[in-house]
């Protein structure tokens, strides 16, 4: 079989359950042990995955277990962060710095249960259906202008967002 070297392929090799505590090393064995089974482990490149510190753990955990076996990898080249999870943690904290969203609605939405886009999801006020509404009447290029106190909180939640 020849390989082809011009086009990215991806294949799920291996789905199991994770008996015990989903902890950096309970994880990191699991992964080390498929990556063994396939004769895969000096081909890491990276692994992208979400915040989450036991991610940090799994990756170390990785990192030392190729070292044992002459592999040498860096922790911090090859954990990657899951873009869509940050701008979703950046979103949630701007909506908050708005006060588009309560604490208790911020803290559902970064949890860990159930679809993490589906917990964000929010009823709209009228005041931001207005103003979507202005800005479609509007025939002129003159931007829609905010009230005051609006722009403040748009700067909070920017500010709070860097």
């Amino acid at each position: 079989m020849q390989k082809n070297s011009s086009n990215a392929e991806e294949l799920l090799i291996d789905f199991c359950e994770l008996l015990g505590e989903h902890s950096g090393e309970n994880m990191a064995d699991v992964v080390w042990e498929t990556l063994v089974r396939f004769g895969i482990q000096d081909r890491i490149m990276a692994f992208v995955m979400d915040n989450a510190t036991n991610n940090d753990t799994l990756v170390k955990g990785i990192v030392n277990r190729a070292a044992v076996v002459g592999i040498s990898l860096n922790a911090s080249w090859i954990r990657l962060r899951c873009l869509p999870h940050t701008i979703h943690l950046a979103a949630i904290k701007l909506l908050e710095g708005l006060g588009v969203i309560s604490d208790l609605e911020a803290k559902k939405a970064r949890s860990r249960s159930g679809n993490y886009q589906e917990s964000a999801t929010i009823v709209v006020g009228s005041e931001a259906d207005k103003l979507a509404a202005a800005a479609d009447d509007n025939d002129s290029e003159d931007p829609v202008e905010l009230n005051p106190s609006m722009s403040d909180n748009i700067l909070s939640g920017v500010d709070k967002v860097l």
